[in-house]
């Protein structure tokens, strides 16, 4: 991982990026500064990843499974008029982006432009296609995703990952955006530094133990680490990328945001605001040189 490490930060010099932080398995820290930055930036859709560990904390717990029917789990919530077909879409389908969606919604500034009310324009989208047969990014898996863990945790996503993430990795830093009714964005809008970017991905390199204290279950890493869909070269599973020469998995946030995760070994987390910075280049040119 040190090769690695040396690698990216030659390479990155050429990019408008702020840190790179390295973090192994006994928590040993290298945080290399190129340019100065806030103290928390927006991790755009690293956002995913981290709901998908807050699936993988109800799953541990036995509060849902990855068939569990997304409908089912909100009814109460679900006070309108929507699509039937959203009644077959499972949590493993949306954490796979795989519900059946012709294109993808509630990206950038236009999820402002919508009803406010998220959950029902969510669940008035058509579903164009059968569930798990095409994958299809978007933003609304991981905004109905954090609906779910609100729903089954009875809190907020802020205060759900107070308790069982930012307190147990020692977060230095967190915000998390807001929807117009104030549930968690869920898809994006998270707001880290590169340290606890690389926690994060510490937590999943070393079998969902930090600190010698387990907080996801082998089961659920293991889920993580399986190829779900792909799309073109790149697979996506639970929330992840994942390289398939390696089989090591990744969280992209656009504009540069990255947390390379090395099984049994530790994480690189990446920050910048640059987007030209493309996950293939540093995949060809720093992690499989």
């Amino acid at each position: 991982m040190d090769d690695i490490f040396n690698r990216l930060v030659t390479y990155l010099k050429d990019y408008n990026v702020y840190k790179i932080t390295k973090l192994d398995l006994s928590l040993n820290e290298n945080t290399i500064v190129l340019k100065e930055s806030p103290e928390i930036l927006n991790v755009y859709s690293i956002s995913k990843s981290i709901i998908s560990f807050g699936i993988g904390i109800l799953y541990d717990r036995g509060l849902l499974k990855l068939d569990s029917k997304l409908t089912e789990i909100l009814k109460d919530e679900i006070n309108f008029e929507y699509v039937k077909k959203w009644d077959n879409v499972t949590i493993k389908s949306l954490l796979d982006q795989t519900p059946g969606y012709k294109s993808p919604k509630l990206m950038g500034l236009d999820k402002y432009k919508v009803d406010k009310d998220w959950l029902k324009y969510s669940l008035n989208l058509k579903l164009e296609y059968g569930i798990e047969k095409r994958f299809q990014y978007s933003n609304v898996s991981f905004y109905l995703l954090g609906r779910v863990i609100e729903k089954l945790s009875n809190t907020s996503v802020d205060e759900f990952f107070n308790k069982y993430l930012f307190s147990d990795l020692d977060f230095k830093g967190h915000a998390i955006g807001k929807s117009p009714l104030n549930h968690a964005c869920g898809s994006t809008d998270m707001f880290f530094n590169s340290s606890d970017l690389a926690k994060f991905g510490v937590l999943y390199a070393n079998d969902g133990i930090y600190n010698n204290k387990r907080i996801l279950s082998h089961e659920w890493v293991e889920l993580t680490y399986k190829t779900h869909s792909s799309e073109k070269l790149k697979e996506y599973t639970l929330g992840f990328w994942k390289d398939p020469a390696s089989n090591e998995i990744y969280a992209d946030g656009a504009n540069g945001q990255y947390i390379f995760i090395f099984k049994g070994k530790g994480a690189i987390a990446i920050q910048s605001y640059d987007n030209l910075l493309k996950v293939e280049n540093i995949i060809e040119n720093c992690l499989r040189s």
